[in-house]
């Protein structure tokens, strides 16, 4: 997991570090195209024109800019740097027939431009996966204990993603925009086999699992705080019908989507703990409890599937 250097050009423009997904905008043909899209998150544009007044129309909506051809004193290096847009000229190397939409660009203050290489990214379901996942689920974490879920040996797996620029401990453990982006390569794998008809089916049978472990997480707590028994009892037998249903809904997709295995596992030994007694495995959020667990796998489906999650 590496970044790879795919061209190199003058920097004529704001020369900085920039990271972003790349699109790219050849002839003025595309450049009518894009400019009729809704605006949305800005990229690094990669071109093959440095003149004319249609440059400035993709500038203004341009994170950067790399142009195949141009000098330091082309029209895009003008209209960039009136615009305060970095921008390289000149790259060499740098085939635009073959650049993927979204793909994650660095440009670099020598005039190098480098692409996230994920050839030797590790496969959805591996415990770097997991810990990158995990961390970036919870947005930030203090140290490996708070990672939860994710196997042993935390720590070390943490070094290992810091060495590749996955996170960064400045204070807190957090996700690298590197680490964004070999995420989003993992779950781009994943769901290859789900349809939009399946994605939709999926979604629309866990919402209502989803539902019914947050009332049940509620009444157990308010449980809890009456030292109410009758109410606890009640909520742990809830919990074991809701279970019963989960593995139902999990045998419906795992064919699909094996990673729900990771989920079944966790989620019945937590039911099994608090069945024994143990009942901080209901909803503690410290350990791999239920709830815990239920948040990540929510999480997880939520990305796999692209949808946003529910308003509380």
């Amino acid at each position: 997991m590496s970044w790879k250097t795919i061209a190199s050009g003058t920097f004529a423009s704001i020369p900085t570090e920039v990271e972003g997904p790349a699109r790219v905008v050849a002839g003025l043909k595309e450049i009518v195209a894009f400019m009729k899209e809704p605006v949305g998150e800005p990229t690094i544009i990669l071109t093959n024109v440095a003149g004319g007044s249609a440059v400035s129309t993709i500038i203004k909506r341009a994170k950067a800019i790399i142009s195949t051809i141009g000098g330091p004193n082309s029209h895009i290096v003008v209209v960039a740097r009136d615009y305060r847009v970095p921008c390289i000229v000149g790259a060499t190397g740098l085939d635009l027939a073959s650049m993927a939409a979204g793909a994650r660009l660095r440009m670099c203050a020598d005039g190098t431009v480098q692409i996230w290489n994920d050839e030797d990214s590790a496969q959805p379901g591996d415990q770097q996966a997991r810990v990158l996942r995990n961390v970036d689920f919870a947005g930030a974490v203090g140290s490996a204990s708070e990672i939860i879920g994710a196997g042993a040996n935390v720590a070390a797996v943490l070094k290992e993603l810091a060495a590749a620029g996955l996170i960064e401990d400045a204070g807190a453990i957090i996700v690298t925009p590197a680490g964004s982006a070999a995420l989003a390569l993992w779950y781009a794998r994943d769901p290859g086999r789900l349809d939009a008809a399946t994605c939709d089916k999926l979604h629309v049978e866990f919402r209502p699992l989803d539902l019914r472990v947050k009332k049940i997480a509620t009444a157990w707590q308010d449980a809890d705080a009456r030292d109410d028994w009758d109410r606890r009892v009640a909520a742990t037998e809830a919990l074991a019908s809701l279970h019963a249903d989960t593995l139902r809904f999990f045998d419906c997709f795992q064919p699909l989507l094996p990673r729900l295995d990771e989920y079944r596992n966790r989620l019945s030994a937590a039911l099994e703990h608090v069945m024994n007694g143990e009942t901080e495995y209901f909803v503690k959020v410290q350990i791999d409890s239920y709830h815990t667990i239920w948040f990540q796998m929510h999480e997880d489906l939520l990305r796999l599937l692209e949808r946003e999650r529910d308003p509380e």
